[in-house]
Parts: structure tokens; C-alpha cells; sequence
């Protein structure tokens, strides 16, 4: 029996249309690869070469602008009595001051903003203080870790701030090429619904071009630098009376860089960084493990938007909660009671 020629027609132009759409996709993907490519080659050149300058920007579009030192406005407070905010404070620390600064990225920059106080707060409730005592929590959001320009400012902030406690958040994106992957590759376009994320996934060479970038970033002489300037950071903390704590956790939207076998290349620079705090005696958390456990996964793709955002303080929750504890058991192995 013949297939009908108009069957055969409209199997045709189906066919034809579905290959177009792939191929808007795959081509869009491709030209914000190329894009990213090179913004990361400017972001890659204003971290490594210029001493002076660093991103101190929450907003995602100005990651890769190289801008000058302008610590203060970028330092959210918090006050333990009744939550309070400023976007300003003072260098006398009074007495009674527990002084807390955590320096992380934009995942940390959420921690002491106002709708995410109940991380802040859980967090300063867990920490065991002297009666005597307010706790005061400093946020700072920066971007990249330990080159000679961070450590330029880690050292502003400790010689001019003197907190009691330095959280350093070192998330797994952290360790990325480019920063945050989908904040980097679509740069506003925030349209990956699922099938858009199915085909950019499988038919173009992301994680090809993640590896790249990350073999071009961590280079053994960058890697150097990189140790160097974590021994230097933690010489000043013990010389100012800091003690400084490494909070290591997963990144939460992106699976690309909890996989092992699809980017050793990533863990096995991470399992070298722990080894290198370890034996170095740095305080580590790792929440990596704890995690995996307990962590609602804040995965936007699967969450409408109200789901999403309980997910979220979910989460940020439940940081505070085991952050503060493990917080809590370092110090008293380092000062017991």
C-alpha cells in the first residue's frame, strides 16, 4: 500500500521544522560559548595579571568588569539583636563585639541579606558565645579565591575589620573557569526550560569547553600562587587573632561538577586542595558530605518560582544549622572549655 503523498509531505516538513529548531539551539549555544570564551580570557586576565583589581559586584553582569577597591559598600551587616542591617561599619570593634566576616561569592552574598536572615540568624545561635558578648555579621560577596589580588584584600579586611572569626566559603563553582557556568555561558538568558537544557546538554560540547577552561585556569604555577597565598592568609589571621575557617560546600544548580567521571580533572584539584588545607592546619568544613544528607537541592529548572524560594531558605537554613555546629566543635578543639 502507498503512503499517501500528503502523509509523505507533512512527515517532511515536520522533520524540517524539528532540524531547524535544533539547529537555532545548538547554534545559539555554540555563539554563547564563543562568547563566554572570550569574557573568560578578559576575567582570566584581570585575576591573574592585575594585582589591583578584583570584582567586588553582586550582580552577575558586571563579574567580568575589573573595578578598583571599594570594600566598605559591599559589606552587608547584621546584628544579632533584633536582626538589624546597614550597609556600613566601623573599624572600632567595642568590647563586647563578636565580630563574624564571611567572604564568599554570590551564593554567600545571600546569607546576611535581609530575606535570607534566617541563615544569618541560625548561624549566630549556634555559635556558643560568651554571655558578654553580640555577635556582629559581616558579609562580603567577592569572586575567585587565594590569587595575589584577593589576598591583597583578605589582608584589608582582617588587618582593618579585626573579626574574631574569617568564614571563607569556597563553593565548587568557585573552582570553576568561569565562575558560575549558566550565570557565565547565558548571561541573562534565563530560558533553559527543560528541553532547551536537554539539547544544549547533549548536542553541544559544554563540558568540553569547561574542562579547557579549568586545565588554562589552574595551572601548576597558578596553583603555586594560589597555596602561597593561603599560607600568607592564615599567618595573618593567627597574627591578628582571626581564626579562620574554610567552609567547602557543592554548588547547588549544577550537577557538572558533582559527577566525578564526567570531570575528574575538577575533583581531583579538589581533593588536592583539601589535602593541602589539611596538612597545612587550616579549620575545614567540608559540606560536601553533610549535603549530600541534608540539603534541599535548589534545582530551578524542576521549582516554580514559590518552591524555589522556600527551597532556598530551606537551604540557606540548614547552612546556618550545620555550618554553626561544625563551627562550634573546631573551636572548642582548639580552646576547650
Amino acid at each position: 500500500m502507498a503512503i499517501p503523498s500528503r502523509f509523505r509531505k507533512s512527515v517532511f516538513y515536520f522533520t524540517m521544522i524539528l532540524m531547524g529548531f535544533i539547529l537555532i539551539i545548538v547554534s545559539l549555544e555554540t555563539f554563547l560559548q564563543i562568547r563566554a570564551w572570550f569574557l573568560y580570557r578578559i576575567q582570566h586576565k584581570s585575576f591573574i595579571n592585575q594585582v589591583s583589581c578584583y570584582v567586588p559586584s553582586q550582580d552577575p553582569e558586571l563579574l567580568y568588569e575589573p573595578r578598583k577597591n571599594h570594600v566598605v559598600n559591599n559589606i552587608k551587616v547584621m546584628q544579632k539583636d533584633g536582626g538589624r542591617f546597614s550597609d556600613l561599619i566601623t573599624e572600632d570593634k567595642s568590647p563586647d563585639e563578636y565580630r563574624i566576616v564571611i567572604l564568599g561569592d554570590s551564593i554567600a552574598s545571600q546569607w546576611a541579606y535581609p530575606d535570607q536572615s534566617n541563615f544569618g540568624n541560625h548561624l549566630l545561635k549556634t555559635i556558643h558565645l560568651e554571655k558578654t558578648k553580640k555577635a556582629c555579621l559581616l558579609n562580603w560577596s567577592i569572586h575567585g579565591y587565594c590569587t595575589s589580588q584577593e589576598y591583597e584584600m583578605f589582608s584589608t579586611v582582617i588587618c582593618k575589620y579585626k573579626p574574631d572569626l574569617l568564614i571563607l566559603e569556597f563553593c565548587s563553582n568557585d573552582l570553576a573557569p568561569c565562575g558560575h557556568p549558566n550565570e557565565f555561558l547565558t548571561s541573562g538568558f534565563h530560558f533553559r526550560i527543560r528541553l532547551f537544557n536537554f539539547l544544549t546538554y547533549y548536542f553541544t560540547p559544554t563540558m568540553h569547553v569547561y574542562k579547557n577552561q579549568f586545565l588554562n585556569r589552574y595551572t601548576e604555577d597558578n596553583c603555586r600562587k594560589m597555596f602561597d597565598a593561603f599560607i600568607s592568609l592564615k599567618e595573618l589571621c593567627d597574627k591578628n587573632g582571626t581564626h579562620l575557617v574554610i567552609a567547602c560546600f557543592p554548588f547547588f544548580n549544577d550537577n557538572i561538577y558533582q559527577d566525578e567521571k564526567s570531570f575528574p580533572e575538577f575533583h581531583k584539584f579538589r581533593k588536592r586542595l583539601m589535602q593541602f588545607w589539611a596538612e597545612n592546619g587550616f579549620l575545614i568544613i567540608d559540606l560536601y558530605k553533610e549535603f549530600k544528607k541534608n540539603l534541599v537541592v535548589m534545582d530551578s529548572l524542576r521549582l516554580d518560582k514559590k518552591d524555589f524560594i522556600h527551597a532556598n531558605q530551606e537551604g540557606h537554613r540548614q547552612i546556618g544549622d550545620i555550618l554553626g555546629q561544625k563551627i562550634n566543635e573546631l573551636l572548642l578543639k582548639q580552646n576547650p572549655m
